[in-house]
């Protein structure tokens, strides 16, 4: 137990890898796999369906895992995984950091070195205690992954449009595919600035922006080679995915 969730790992304590498994449904075996992205080179597997991620230093890794079914229709889809080394130099790992916020001085909290053997206790018996130094930033609640799927026999002619349940906050892209650029619709509830990072197949940023004002629209990609390109927004708790084509004009 690491107090923390699915998508964190923690290095000197608890599980040090994940599987990353893909649920695809049954009526479209076998089924092909392609992955891709910042850790790809730290994963069991590129072909896999369920390819075990090993971290070996800190950081946030994007991975991004394309399938195809016996039709030759695709999907792709995202996962995040935040690592965090919380291992006390010099100890060979026999300590790690602990957050410990001391009982009715909540304002208070001071780093502690322990022993991984002390870590349960720590965190069973103190609800504000966490793994890490208090000065590390501890890893952000999981964001559900959203996929985006295209037939090989059809090419996506209207606006794209990826929305979460809730609707607090949709982004709708067109045209798409485009063979010039991409105006990116941005709607929500609330005012909170919208941040945009845009990766390629393979996991590089090829561009970023912040600051973007909520219920705007903006447009990207006027630079950008043909070829395949995912465009993740951000708004507070709120996180879009879109899947953009680029094609030669």
């Amino acid at each position: 137990y690491t107090g923390g969730v699915s998508t964190s790992l923690y290095l000197g304590y608890g599980a040090q890898s994940t599987t990353l498994a893909v649920t695809p449904a049954a009526n479209g075996a076998p089924y092909t796999y392609s992955w891709s992205g910042s850790g790809v080179s730290m994963l069991s597997s590129t072909t896999s369906g369920a390819p075990v991620f090993t971290p070996t230093v800190a950081g946030s890794y994007t991975f991004i895992v394309e399938t195809t079914n016996k039709y030759g229709c695709k999907t792709t889809c995202t996962i995040t995984i935040c690592v965090t080394d919380i291992r006390v130099p010099g100890t060979n790992g026999g300590k790690v950091y602990v957050c410990h916020v001391p009982p009715g001085n909540p304002g208070n909290p001071n780093t502690l070195s322990i022993s991984v053997n002390a870590v349960p206790a720590h965190l069973g018996n103190h609800a504000g205690d966490r793994l890490g130094s208090c000065g590390q930033i501890p890893c952000s609640l999981p964001i559900a992954s959203t996929s985006v799927t295209q037939s090989s026999t059809q090419t996506i002619t209207k606006e794209q449009q990826v929305n979460n349940t809730d609707e607090e906050f949709t982004v709708k892209a067109s045209p798409n595919p485009s063979s010039t650029y991409f105006t990116l619709k941005l709607e929500s509830k609330y005012e909170t600035p919208v941040s945009l990072k845009v990766m390629d197949a393979s996991g590089r940023v090829v561009d970023a922006r912040s600051k973007i004002v909520s219920n705007s629209t903006i447009q990207i990609g006027h630079n950008y080679s043909s070829g395949t390109y995912y465009a993740e927004m951000i708004q507070g708790t709120q996180r879009k995915l879109v899947q953009l084509i680029k094609v030669k004009g």
